[in-house]
């Protein structure tokens, strides 16, 4: 018994010195010296190499078993809140933009010019060789009915002359950056210093429109002079000190209406689904004109001169009534604003975000 008992111990012994090389953890090769030590000289062998095994088994099991997780608390902060540019600061970040351009007034020009010259012409002239000078065979009254007439007649060459002056050309909006830059630098004008200093531009305002915010950016209005050939005259204004008698939009709405009513005809349609199919018309209308105009090019100067006699025609009628003109307020001051003509951005809307609208407008009374 004590024979077979010794066999199987050192069976269990070469076989635990097998299996040593492979145990996987500190666990199961501590058991296994275990087994080495007490395996041999003891009858309870195999009893002992089970024991070995039963505890190299729980011990795999304790190892395997996974740890806790740690829970992990994760905050979530909200997006910092963004504050929507105003329209003026969008039109800072674009830089100089062009809000409203005047077409061509040459011939309006040049019929208040020539017709204001010729009254002032002839009213010194007869001054000079009837009133002051009078032919001895004359009569008593006639040089101071002269002197009436010349008195008359200046006035109305002045008349002319001064429908020339304070006509927007063009509204441009500039960054106010660029206005300071041009302060410091000094590009203004010398007309531009003697009329408003430019360092109180931006801190003085008028006490007909109070300012109290700063404004991102300026308003560059170049107008035109009394006398011709003189280059316009440029200003800069706060937005809130332009006021406007109308909305352009409207403004815009109806001239397109009319340009729409002539070329199609009297019965210009009031819905917008009609009001687009006349549109679409038009468009084919002005095309086909196109192709006739480029297929005969022979009577292409007829045409033209026809059209230029009628701007002609306009221009006079105009310089005589003035018509077409609506009054725009800067800082109090009246200018004149062509509404027959003229390109606005957005149809006008861009000047309409910007500037102050007079609540008692009406388009129809100019």
């Amino acid at each position: 018994m004590a024979s077979i008992s010794s066999r199987l111990s050192s069976q269990f012994v070469l076989l635990a010195h097998r299996t040593a090389p492979c145990a996987r953890t500190a666990s199961q090769a501590s058991v296994t010296r275990f087994v080495l030590v007490f395996g041999s000289g003891s009858g309870s062998g195999f009893r002992t190499a089970q024991t070995a095994r039963f505890f190299a088994s729980k011990a795999k099991k304790v190892a395997k078993k996974p740890t806790s997780s740690s829970t992990v608390i994760t905050t979530v902060t909200a997006p910092p809140t963004v504050v929507p540019a105003s329209y003026a600061e969008q039109l800072a970040k674009k830089g100089r933009t062009l809000l409203y351009e005047a077409h061509s007034h040459a011939w309006f020009r040049f019929a208040s010019f020539t017709t204001g010259s010729f009254c002032i012409a002839y009213s010194l002239y007869n001054y000079w060789s009837v009133h002051l000078n009078p032919p001895a065979d004359l009569s008593t009254w006639v040089p101071y009915a002269y002197g009436v007439i010349c008195a008359m007649t200046i006035g109305m060459g002045g008349y002319f002359f001064m429908g020339l002056r304070r006509i927007i050309r063009h509204i441009e909006a500039v960054p106010a950056s660029q206005v300071v830059s041009q302060i410091t630098d000094g590009a203004a004008s010398a007309s531009t210093k003697k009329s408003k200093a430019w360092a109180e531009l931006l801190t003085s305002k008028p006490k007909a429109v109070p300012v109290t915010t700063p404004t991102p950016i300026y308003l560059e209005v170049a107008y035109s002079r009394a006398i011709p050939f003189l280059p316009n005259k440029k200003e800069y204004y706060h937005p809130s000190e332009v006021e406007m008698p109308f909305r352009m939009q409207l403004l815009c709405e109806k001239l397109n209406t009319l340009s729409a009513q002539k070329n199609v005809g009297k019965n210009f349609p009031t819905t917008k689904t009609g009001q687009i199919i006349a549109a679409s018309k038009q468009k084919a209308a002005r095309e086909k004109e196109r192709k006739e105009r480029m297929q005969h090019l022979l009577t292409l100067p007829f045409r033209d001169a026809a059209k230029v006699f009628r701007g002609a025609y306009d221009g006079l009628r105009r310089s005589f009534y003035r018509e077409g003109f609506a009054k725009v307020y800067l800082r109090g001051v009246e200018y004149k604003l062509d509404m027959t003509s003229g390109w606005a951005l957005d149809d006008g809307r861009a000047i309409d975000r910007l500037v102050h609208v007079k609540p008692s407008a009406n388009i129809s009374a100019y």
